[in-house]
């Protein structure tokens, strides 16, 4: 062949060196693989287009979740999230019960652990919408007194949906009781 040849020669395309790269979603483990998931493209310098690597890397309920979703919610990274977490029923209560009973597995580094509660408390913080350090002060005041009241005023504050009031409101339903 001479030097005038059109012999192309194949390059891997980056899309598929990402896939190889992403982990396969776990069932029962939806948090951490949105953090693994995350973090890996994140570190490959991928901005955008994120659902195109999903596909291959959920599990068939997470697929299930999605197959309600129109063709231009699938195109959105943060619907298809929700959706999945939705799917899975974590919600804020659910992350701060895993934050809370979260034990450091056997095969887990101290290091590894640490990360894992990280991934708990950003996903609470996240769902509860916390902003501010306000906002976070507030909330860890609303959850001890939460945990302080009675059944009977629980019930109450749960059932009338209270929980969105301002402390002050909890605190005259505690002094009452």
């Amino acid at each position: 062949m001479g030097l005038g040849s059109s012999v192309e020669t194949a390059q891997p395309s980056f899309g598929n060196d990402i896939a190889r790269l992403l982990p396969k979603m776990v069932e029962g483990e939806p948090l951490v693989f949105f953090s693994a998931f995350e973090r890996t493209l994140m570190l490959n310098d991928v901005h955008k287009d994120w659902t195109k690597f999903l596909g291959g890397t959920l599990t068939f309920k997470a697929h299930k979740a999605l197959s309600g979703l129109t063709v231009s919610q699938l195109q959105d990274y943060e619907i298809c999230k929700k959706t999945i977490l939705d799917y899975y029923r974590l919600d804020a209560a659910e992350y701060l019960n895993r934050f809370r009973t979260a034990r450091r597995e056997p095969v887990e580094s101290h290091k590894m652990f640490r990360a894992r509660l990280n991934d708990y408390l950003s996903y609470y913080i996240d769902a509860r919408r916390i902003t501010t350090f306000g906002d976070l002060y507030d909330d860890v005041l609303m959850q001890q007194l939460m945990y302080n009241l009675t059944p009977e005023v629980k019930a109450f504050v749960l059932q009338n949906n209270l929980k969105q009031l301002r402390k002050r409101a909890i605190l005259r339903t505690c002094n009452r009781k």
